[in-house]
């Protein structure tokens, strides 16, 4: 390594440590809105806000949430753990309690904020995939997620999609009990999401407007990572074609009013799909995602653009290095290396490459609905450049700040999102004949 080099690496471990990389919300946002930071720490405010959205459909409760918070070290990422944990483990075993005496509505309600608490306490353990605490960890929020499932009346469906030499973990929540055939929306997850969390933020409020609901882990998220180790893949065609099969098979679904709707990376995947699949009337992204890997390393300063074309070696020495004093930062690079199955820090930034909608862009004809959450860091202007890309007919809505719905998917604004998106889906569906 020359002098310069040696140079570029300093230069770049300081400018990692300054912002906006310094206590930024890499992962969805450019920190929380004035007056609901809940943390200095900008993730971490950013993820108990997250936590605390689900209170829109009764899958958590405010003052459970501040005991949690409360007991949290800023910062601390074992202290989040723990903080959460309490939490998730005394509803689980309230839930369990209230099942074993018959109260079944209150142990499927208490079920299912101990999920969402169990889901938010292991997120900053993808920093480091081999903990061990995050196979017990995701198993018991599951565990608590699928007992409250079984609760609804009717019951929400827990299906094995055949994918490849293996299957894809599918819920499907019905409208009605009937086998009606009616609107249906399948719903794509992000970078770190999972279908149990998409069933809570989204699925209920769909039901309630007389939409079927689908979701999924597909590879790279919830139960296809963490327990199958499957791996996010560019193609996702291969992956959505098989839901859509089994969608199709349905009675209760009406295949002329089938929509798909994806969320953070998920504005990625269900264009994608929509592209290769004209069984898919309508299209949601919130937010669209044209072009991953332009989006990444926007972020990087040029001395870090440059060492990734020239020195791989060198900023993988550098970023390992930056990393250390960012919590926010380190999670998001190595649980994208876990998902992507990088090698090193380089390897991950270099396989989102494939991830852009560049040549079948236009091949997208259905009705979409474009989101842009105001307030959005990591893919901040993506959704923008995929909407004026667009040939179909389209829309875009701005989320902002005086809505309270600027941050990325919206948090801590369901109510506000949901009434945007799914009255246009209703509109739309409903032109459908």
């Amino acid at each position: 390594m020359n002098r310069r080099e040696f140079l570029g690496i300093l230069a770049l471990g300081t400018l990692l440590n300054l912002e906006p990389f310094n206590n930024i919300a890499f992962a969805q946002v450019n920190g929380s809105s004035e007056g609901s930071e809940l943390f200095a720490n900008k993730e971490f405010s950013y993820q108990a806000l997250r936590a605390l959205s689900k209170t829109f459909s009764s899958c958590a409760d405010i003052k459970e949430c501040f005991l949690a918070i409360k007991n949290i070290k800023d910062n601390d990422t074992n202290s989040w753990y723990e903080g959460w944990k309490t939490q998730g483990d005394r509803l689980y075993s309230l839930a369990e309690e209230y099942y074993s005496q018959g109260f079944l509505v209150s142990a499927r309600e208490t079920y299912l904020r101990a999920s969402n608490y169990l889901r938010t306490s292991g997120f900053f353990l993808g920093a480091n995939p081999k903990d061990p605490r995050i196979f017990d960890n995701y198993t018991k929020s599951r565990t608590s997620f699928v007992k409250a499932a079984s609760l609804f009346d009717p019951k929400i469906e827990s299906i094995e999609i055949q994918y490849q030499n293996t299957t894809i973990p599918l819920y499907f929540v019905k409208a009605s009990s009937d086998s009606t055939p009616r609107p249906t929306v399948v719903m794509v997850g992000g970078f770190d999401s999972n279908a149990e969390e998409l069933v809570m933020d989204w699925g209920f409020g769909a039901v309630k407007r007389g939409f079927n609901f689908a979701t999924f882990d597909g590879p790279g998220q919830g139960r296809a990572l963490i327990l199958q180790g499957l791996y996010f893949r560019p193609d996702f065609e291969k992956v959505s074609k098989p839901i859509i099969n089994y969608i199709v098979t349905r009675k209760d679904v009406n295949l002329k009013k089938i929509a798909m709707f994806g969320v953070d990376l998920g504005g990625y995947f269900a264009p994608r799909a929509c592209a290769f699949d004209s069984r898919i009337a309508l299209l949601v992204a919130d937010g669209g995602v044209f072009d991953y890997y332009s989006s990444l390393i926007s972020l990087l300063p040029p001395v870090a653009k440059k060492l990734l074309e020239t020195d791989k070696a060198a900023f993988n020495k550098a970023m390992a290095e930056a990393l250390r004093n960012n919590t926010t930062f380190r999670w998001a690079i190595h649980h994208g290396m876990w998902a992507f199955n990088a090698s090193t820090i380089a390897d991950f930034f270099l396989k989102t490459k494939p991830y852009n909608l560049r040549d079948i862009i236009t091949n997208i004809n259905c009705p979409t609905l474009v989101i842009n959450s105001t307030n959005t860091f990591f893919f901040r202007g993506e959704s923008k450049k995929f909407y004026d890309l667009l040939e179909c007919p389209r829309e875009i809505i701005n989320m902002t700040a005086s809505e309270g719905a600027e941050e990325g998917s919206q948090v801590g604004a369901l109510g506000y999102a949901q009434g945007v998106i799914f009255n246009w889906l209703e509109y739309h569906l409903n032109k459908i004949s």
